[in-house]
């Protein structure tokens, strides 16, 4: 990857950039017969804004401390492979303000901590400025779910492109391609990138018209759905 990324800054086929790279935390084991309890799926996998507050509100902090980094969302990408593909997808969604360039290898996104779920807001939520580059291999154990993906957000009117090579859950095919991807997910770096406007939400809301604030300092509410029971916190007053 460091070769790959020092041909390409050279050539200028994509911007001077920094890459973060992170490893999956693990909880050391309770006596020394076992394995560590190992954090992959829990932060990887979950259908929330668990991940990216990691390496936004954690690392790049940290990160900022030593390099002069660049604040606009436009300018920054996420990646990964796996699980880590998939959770790059959700902190790009999660996060737009922060990141917007997506390039995933061999994500699943199978019924795992609900990560299933996460094709429906696509389809049905407004458009986001993300465009996104997945790739999968026929032999691979996720490719069912990724059709479905980009299916949905081909759907969405994103800019979006399936690569499908012929391995399975590894790197092989994944890896020869990073020149090529990295110059796709690059691609009019310079040029703020443009919000989708084919999903179910986006034909409805007059893009024009910027959500207004309908009230402040109330914090943030809790709602709880319990064996299908919708619990009210105290104060939040539930609008049909």
């Amino acid at each position: 990857m460091p070769i790959v990324f020092d041909d390409l800054i050279d050539k200028g086929e994509m911007p001077l950039t920094i890459t973060l790279l992170s490893n999956p935390g693990a909880l050391p084991p309770l006596a020394a017969d076992q394995q560590s309890r190992f954090r992959r799926s829990h932060d990887y996998a979950a259908a929330t804004s668990l991940y990216d507050r990691f390496p936004i509100e954690e690392l790049l902090p940290l990160l900022a401390q030593s390099y002069k980094l660049t604040k606009a969302p436009n300018l920054r990408a996420i990646s990964g492979s796996s699980s880590g593909g998939h959770c790059s997808v959700i902190g790009a969604w999660e996060r737009p303000d922060a990141l917007r360039r997506v390039l995933h290898f061999i994500a699943g996104f199978p019924h795992q901590a609900g990560a299933l779920m996460r094709k429906s807001p696509v389809r049905k939520f407004e458009g986001k400025p993300l465009p996104i580059f997945p790739h999968d291999g026929t032999g691979d154990v996720n490719i069912q779910s990724n059709s479905d993906m980009i299916a949905v957000l081909e759907q969405g009117g994103y800019d979006a492109k399936l690569v499908m090579g012929s391995e399975g859950h590894n790197s092989k095919h994944g890896g020869s391609l990073l020149p090529e991807s990295l110059r796709r997910v690059w691609r009019d770096g310079k040029i703020p990138i443009a919000t989708p406007l084919k999903s179910v939400a986006s034909r409805l809301v007059d893009q024009a018209v910027e959500w207004p604030p309908v009230s402040r300092g109330q914090g943030e509410p809790a709602i709880l759905a319990v064996g299908g029971d919708l619990r009210i916190p105290r104060g939040v007053r539930l609008i049909r």
